[in-house]
């Protein structure tokens, strides 16, 4: 996370937060990881359907990625949403993503055992590497959400149909 980094309580009706995981129920529900706001997530599934209209969930994975540096080994399968209940509160720890998040050329930087390969597993020492191994541009990504304390029952996995990712 680029500073200023902030640390704020929420509360509000309606409050979600969205992220990508491979399909196993705990990765969805895992404290380590980050969110996305709804209204980011609003943003990307119109900007998807408009410049993809027949494949509009591809688009709006890659631009998941992207917009949360998300390492390529990461396999984004599912959307997971968490609904705070209406009068709760969360910590959320709020700032902008930074590419070096994806640097993986440090000892056990890597999570991947696999070796290296130049698309699914590119090494990543440079912002040269992060505009062509996995064509994203290096600078501030989008405004990103730790929340270190949630009940895991408030995370769902968000089924594939008409409403999707914001069902």
């Amino acid at each position: 996370m680029l500073k200023p980094v902030y640390v704020e309580e929420w509360q509000k009706d309606g409050l979600n937060f969205y992220r990508a995981y491979d399909g196993r129920p705990d990765k969805a529900q895992m404290v380590s990881g980050y969110w996305s706001s709804q209204l980011l997530v609003q943003r990307m599934w119109e900007e998807a359907k408009k410049l993809s209209p027949a494949a509009p969930e591809e688009l709006f994975m890659d631009f998941m990625r992207a917009a949360n540096f998300v390492a390529p080994d990461n396999e984004m399968l599912h959307i997971a949403r968490m609904e705070v209940p209406k009068g709760r509160s969360v910590v959320v720890i709020r700032a902008l993503g930074d590419w070096r998040a994806l640097i993986t050329n440090r000892p056990h930087a890597r999570t991947s055992k696999d070796p290296y390969h130049p698309f699914k597993n590119p090494k990543i020492e440079s912002t040269d590497d992060v505009l062509y191994s996995l064509r994203i541009m290096p600078i501030p990504g989008e405004e990103q959400f730790k929340i270190p304390l949630f009940d895991s029952k408030w995370v769902k996995k968000v089924e594939r149909g008409e409403n999707w990712p914001l069902a």
